[in-house]
């Protein structure tokens, strides 16, 4: 959880990093979702933030005070806006990487590997 602007910057670029892996940027994962130049906005990615970005994130964040923390609203739609886009490229299964859903680049990342096998091993409490 980010609890400052300059912790939400530094998170942009490091998500900016890891989704580089794939030929993709931040950018290219927001303009997909409704309302896109907002965020983007918000997120400082494009355009000038103005007033009444400011009062439309208010009026949107209505409510949400006892989520926010010690955080400004902006601070808190941003972390929520990066949360998203984690959970969106991490289990999407459409996206080209190398043929494989996203969620591969985590793992090639971490060095993860799936050995196939035919059948359950017969310890496991699940198989039969």
């Amino acid at each position: 959880m980010a609890r400052t602007w300059d912790e939400i910057k530094r998170n942009i670029c490091l998500l900016n990093e890891l989704l580089a892996e794939v030929n993709m940027d931040l950018k290219q994962v927001v303009q997909h979702y409704r309302d896109s130049d907002f965020y983007l906005r918000v997120l400082e990615l494009e355009g000038a933030w103005t007033e009444e970005d400011a009062q439309r994130l208010q009026e949107m964040a209505r409510g949400t005070r006892h989520h926010r923390n010690h955080r400004d609203v902006r601070t808190y739609v941003a972390d929520l806006l990066l949360g998203w886009v984690v959970q969106d490229v991490v289990t999407e299964t459409h996206w080209p990487y190398d043929g494989k859903p996203a969620f591969a680049l985590n793992l090639r990342l971490l060095n993860v590997q799936f050995v196939p096998f035919h059948e359950f091993p017969k310890d496991l409490l699940f198989a039969e």
